[in-house]
Order: structure tokens, then C-alpha cells, then sequence
């Protein structure tokens, strides 16, 4: 290690002053050798996110691709959403395993916008924003289609949820709800544990501790927020799954999962372009 070698090339050098330049040196690379190390999760985690970035634009131009005949083959369409489900699945497995690296880097990322950061519950969207997204979409078809509606033209679409449908989603939503709140009341609980003991002791100097201890402290801190948000990813994973497999019809999950995607993908470019003009 760089110690050992440090030793042996003071044992050669007996001048005094030389001693002093190669621990300047020694300590300056040992220094540039700790920021590398620090810095190599981030640049894999910001990889593994760019990476999934391309997928979803990929998937996206698939999912647009599938719909564009006025009468697409509901398999060709289940065998799309399967797909792009098991992408963002493999995603939320590589967060997951950044988690257990350093969590905190997750729930406001260098690569996300400030714009986005601000909006972020326990590393990315509430679940049940998709709920809302949905809403949304259904009724502008409706408005947009109101004529197509009236002479009978049915496609398939967002705007054309049935009434057992509708009720189906109320009440997964509320489900969702509940558990949103679960993971929201967990996160309250760390947050509150920082303002506690043992930490708010340390931070008093009421209590001595050394700086490994300090740092095992912490590092425990982080795995549970670690814990917490790969619950969440978990929570906005089966949201989006059971309501494009269990609840919507292939071409309606299709437009939805499209809608979706170019929702994530402006709000990134939107965000980017105003940090940009602010200087950041």
C-alpha cells in the first residue's frame, strides 16, 4: 500500500527535507486516491442511469411504433409492455444494488435536474402520480374525441375506460395511498432520528466518539434510508404493473407506458434546459 512504500523510500532519502516533500506528496496522492474512489459510484450509478435513459427512449419509439396501425395485434402489444416492464425492473435491481453503496446519492441525484430533485418522494415519483397521469389523459381523449365517442367509433383508447374499470383503479389507488403513507411515516421516522440520540449527542460534544465510530453511525443511517427507498422503487413498480397488466387493455397500457415515458423524459429535458440558463 501506499504506506508501506512510503517507508521503504524514506529508508533511502536521510535528508530531513526530502523526508518532508515526499509526505506532501504521498499525502496529496493519497488524497487524490480517496476522491477517485469516492467518485466511482457516483460515475456508475450516473451510467447505469443514462444507460436506462436510452432504453426508455428505445422502448418508447417501439410502443409508438406498435400503435400507429388503426387496428394493432394485442400480442405484438402484450409482448411490448412485458418488455419494457422488465427493463425498468432491471433498473430498480441496479438501484438497488447503488443503494447498498450510498443511498443518500440516490434521493437527490447529480444527474437529475434541480427542478426534478424538488419533486422526488424517496428517490423518484409517487406511485400514485400515475393514477393522476391517467385521470388526465382520459379525460382530454374524451374532450379531443367527443365526436367519435357520439357516432360510435371505438379505438381502443385511454378515453374509453369502462365504469368496472374507473372502479378498479379507485381502488387500487387507495391501496396505493395507504402504502405511500406507510414508507412516507418510515422516512419521517429517520429524519427524526438525526435530531436523536446517539447523533445529536456527537453533534453537542456531549459524547465522545471517534471518527470510525461516527462514520459506522452514519453509514447505518444510510442503509436504512437504503431499505426505505428500494421499498418505494418496489411500490412504483408493482403500481405501474398491475395497472398495465391487470386493469388497462394491451392499447390502452401501450398509451399509457407512451405518455409516461415522454412525461419523464420532458420534465428531465425542461429541468436540464433551466439549470442551463440559471448557470448550473
Amino acid at each position: 500500500n501506499l504506506f508501506s512504500l512510503y517507508k521503504c523510500i524514506s529508508l533511502v532519502l536521510p535528508d530531513p527535507p526530502f523526508h518532508l516533500a515526499v509526505s506532501i506528496i504521498f499525502i496529496f496522492i493519497s488524497f487524490i486516491l480517496i476522491l477517485f474512489i469516492m467518485s466511482i459510484d457516483d460515475r456508475t450509478l450516473c451510467v447505469d442511469y443514462h444507460a436506462w435513459i436510452s432504453q426508455q427512449q428505445a422502448d418508447l419509439h417501439e410502443l409508438r411504433s406498435a400503435i400507429n396501425p388503426s387496428f394493432p395485434d394485442d400480442q405484438t402489444l402484450v409482448g411490448l409492455i412485458t418488455k419494457s416492464l422488465s427493463h425498468y425492473h432491471d433498473y430498480i435491481v441496479k438501484r438497488a444494488e447503488g443503494a447498498k453503496a450510498d443511498a443518500p446519492a440516490l434521493f437527490a441525484p447529480k444527474w437529475n435536474s434541480t427542478f426534478e430533485n424538488a419533486h422526488l418522494w424517496l428517490g423518484g415519483c409517487r406511485p400514485t402520480q400515475y393514477f393522476r397521469l391517467l385521470y388526465a389523459i382520459c379525460g382530454h381523449e374524451v374532450e379531443s374525441r367527443l365526436q367519435e365517442h357520439l357516432e360510435g367509433l371505438r379505438i381502443g383508447a385511454l378515453g374509453e375506460l369502462s365504469c368496472e374499470q374507473l372502479t378498479r383503479v379507485s381502488e387500487f389507488q387507495c391501496r396505493t395511498v395507504a402504502e405511500e403513507d406507510r414508507l412516507t411515516k418510515k422516512m419521517v421516522r429517520l429524519q427524526e432520528e438525526v435530531s436523536d440520540q446517539p447523533m445529536a449527542l456527537v453533534a453537542s460534544e456531549k459524547v465522545d466518539i471517534s471518527e470510525s465510530d461516527l462514520d459506522s453511525l452514519i453509514d447505518r443511517h444510510a442503509r436504512s434510508l437504503g431499505h426505505v427507498m428500494v421499498e418505494a422503487d418496489m411500490l412504483r413498480f408493482n403500481a405501474l404493473k398491475e395497472l398495465v397488466e391487470q386493469i388497462l387493455t394491451p392499447r390502452q397500457a401501450v398509451d399509457f407506458l407512451i405518455a409516461a415515458k415522454q412525461l419523464h423524459s420532458r420534465i428531465h429535458e425542461w429541468g436540464m434546459r433551466r439549470d442551463h440558463q440559471r448557470g448550473r
